[in-house]
């Protein structure tokens, strides 16, 4: 004897569900079971040198008098080089000597030193190397060629001039550089390792390496135009002068124990969480910083959240609008900016504004002053959202699902370099035969990455179908990730994922969600296999040889499932009626046969989370129906029986009758049916709106 249940639910006031049981009787029957370096100037030991040979006896000069003349002059550079006159303009740049011969306040020795006073072109290496202090401060300078002939200078100010380069390769002892207000747009001073103090702000440095400048103490790098710099190996630097620039790292360590003070407003920082537990910081600004962004991604709700900022202690944050119109609702979660009432147009190039409290944070010292605040622009970038759905949610191991993914560009910028990549799960295999992009046919080069996919211009679409067949057990998930990857100011990519549920193989899920009130769910089949004709009533038992296949029935039981999201909350009533058993081959009834079906042991459950992978039994429902049959027969032919009913307020949500496997059975009266007949009933299950 065999009970197989099918399932069919209406959109009626009365919703019903069918299950149909099939009773063979005989002896030898059965029945079936149902993802240059350039060339340019070189500044080199060569020297060009004048030499005048006086002679009474000829004014004429042979060329025998001349390599002679020639060997003396070099026999006196090598006896002494130091003493080589520096042609202006050639080894010196001439203003440069100028200053120096003429103007005794540029070089600390004044009258006293050996070049003061000299004539044009008679300043000499030696002159040069003596000199320990220059000051040249806005002297109209464009260049120093020939400092590196000073080899003993300590001290340089050269500031508010006109230089675009300098080489201060050959100043190894130099300790204090000030060459601010200038045209720079690099300085190398990784030679001068003894170097305590630099000032180069307000020039055109694009970077700037410090690394070798160990003995560091002061830096000023302020008004460049720096993104990075880093200061990790300046551990006695204390003071950090950085602001107007670019920068939007700040790269300093815990071994940066001597700073005492930074001032690194008017950047591009985010983050300052590095400047934690340097104790010895006395003061830091990172006012007025400039943060630009891209416009973030906006919910179906119209909300949005930045999650740039980085503090230690996570509060203290206060955000304000400055040119979102309409103007949004604000709220924070440590460092995260929450903006209600806003759409992807009202941001587009607006700014809004952030402060932290100073007593809020906690980077540097306990004590002295501290400030982080500035401006958050949003600028527009290229948007493709990715939309990636099965047409089935739930299906059967062995079943193909087809699945549609579609990219759009919702923005007015171009993507270009568009690469689709999917991440399919075991139980997910694509058929690659099935791939069609935009009505072509397409490869599995496609879909993982490979072919670069072209641009898309605004509201222009890529559109995949392709088909995956699925293997697994009951109730696993298998959820299929994509990734669109493309380029606009930088790397851009958006994921999308979406899940299909094996179902069991032993209960009939309704394929579409259509009724606020409606089954859901019902036992597919109760099993009851052959039975022997017999002169005295036979109870039977469901046989687990009969449950193999994907289930989990035999250990979890069977449920019918329905839910309830009307407004109304006026209730309702599940019931359940068993019909005559007949014969499937010529229809012969077995009308008034007393055959009875008992289920016992039933329980209501209340589900969270219906149809995702965090679905559950909720411990803790309420509006629980208040009547539950816990035990109900049956009888075949006879009127339905009413299992759950649900009051006014009661039976909200989704809810499901548990019916253990072992506690259905099959009462068979005496002398029922015909031998080697197949006999099935049908059970339905109704909801109705009412109580």
């Amino acid at each position: 004897m065999g009970v197989m249940v099918s399932a069919k639910t209406t959109s009626s006031k009365k919703v019903e569900s069918t299950s149909s049981s099939s009773l063979l009787s005989g002896t030898d029957s059965s029945i079936d079971a149902n993802t240059d370096q350039s060339q340019g100037t070189k500044n080199s030991m060569e020297l060009t040198t004048t030499s005048t040979l006086n002679s009474t006896l000829s004014t004429k000069t042979t060329p025998t008098q001349e390599n002679e003349s020639a060997k003396l002059d070099k026999k006196n550079k090598e006896l002494d080089p130091k003493t080589t006159n520096l042609i202006e303009g050639t080894d010196i740049d001439a203003r440069f000597a100028t200053l120096l011969r003429t103007d005794s306040t540029v070089q600390s020795q004044g009258n006293n030193w050996s070049g003061f006073g000299k004539d044009k072109d008679q300043l000499t290496i030696a002159d040069m190397s003596s000199l320990t202090k220059i000051t040249v401060t806005n002297k109209n300078l464009d260049s120093l060629k020939g400092i590196k002939y000073a080899e003993q200078l300590t001290d340089l100010s050269c500031q508010f001039n006109n230089l675009t380069n300098l080489d201060f390769s050959q100043n190894r002892m130099l300790e204090t550089l000030s060459c601010s207000g200038n045209r720079l747009t690099d300085l190398d001073i990784t030679q001068n390792t003894y170097l305590r103090n630099l000032d180069c702000s307000s020039n055109q440095l694009t970077t700037l390496d410090v690394s070798q400048n160990t003995r560091l103490h002061l830096l000023d790098c302020s008004y460049n135009q720096l993104t990075v710099l880093d200061v990790t190996n300046n551990v006695d630097l204390a003071i950090l002068v950085c602001l107007s620039n670019q920068l939007t790292v700040l790269d300093v360590s815990s071994q940066n124990t001597n700073l005492f003070s930074i001032d690194c407003s008017y950047n591009e920082l985010s983050d300052i969480t590095n400047l934690n537990n340097l104790t010895n910081l006395q003061t830091f600004d990172a006012s007025e910083q400039t943060i630009s962004i891209p416009v973030p991604t906006i919910s179906n709700s119209n909300q949005a959240s930045v999650d740039i900022l980085k503090t230690t202690a996570h509060r203290g944050l206060t955000p304000s609008n400055i040119s979102i119109d309409p103007s949004p609702s604000f709220s924070t979660n440590g460092d995260q900016i929450m903006l209600s009432s806003v759409t992807r147009e009202s941001m587009i190039n607006k700014s809004i504004r952030f402060s932290y409290a100073p007593q809020d944070l906690i980077e540097g010292s306990t004590t002295g002053t501290k400030s982080f605040s500035g401006t958050i622009n949003f600028f527009e970038v290229s948007n493709l959202t990715s939309d990636l759905k099965p047409n089935l949610k739930k299906v059967y191991s062995g079943d193909k699902v087809e699945w549609t993914w579609e990219i759009i560009n919702t923005s007015s910028k171009q993507a270009s370099n568009i690469y689709s990549e999917l991440n399919l799960p075991v139980g997910l295999i694509i058929d690659q035969n099935s791939i069609i992009k935009n009505g072509n046919v397409a490869t599995i080069n496609d879909l993982n990455g490979t072919n670069n996919l072209g641009a898309l211009d605004s509201n222009q679409t890529i559109k995949f179908t392709f088909e995956t067949i699925v293997s697994g057990n009951s109730g696993e998930w298998l959820e299929l990730n994509g990734k669109v990857n493309w380029e606009d100011h930088g790397a851009r990519f958006v994921t999308s994922s979406n899940q299909v549920k094996i179902i069991d193989d032993e209960q009939k899920d309704k394929a579409e969600e259509t009724d606020e009130l409606e089954i859901l769910s019902v036992p597919q089949s109760f099993k009851y296999g052959i039975l022997n004709k017999s002169n005295v009533e036979q109870i039977i038992h469901l046989n687990t040889n009969n449950y193999q296949t994907n289930t989990s029935v035999v250990t979890d039981g069977f449920y019918t499932r329905m839910r309830d999201e009307r407004p109304s909350l006026s209730g309702w009533k599940l019931t359940a009626q068993l019909s005559d058993f007949k014969d499937v081959t010529n229809s012969t009834v077995l009308t008034n046969s007393g055959i009875a079906l008992k289920m016992e042991n039933m329980k209501i459950e209340s589900i969270k989370n219906r149809d995702s992978p965090q679905e559950s039994i909720d411990q803790n429902p309420t509006g629980t129906p208040s009547t539950v049959s816990t035990n109900e027969t049956l009888i075949s032919g006879q009127a339905a029986k009413t299992l759950i009913n649900a009051q006014a307020n009661e039976g909200h949500g989704t809810w499901q009758l548990r019916i253990p496997f072992d506690k259905v059975s099959l009462t068979v009266p005496a002398n029922t049916g015909e031998i080697n007949k197949n006999y099935t009933a049908t059970l339905t299950w109704s909801l109705d709106d009412t109580p």
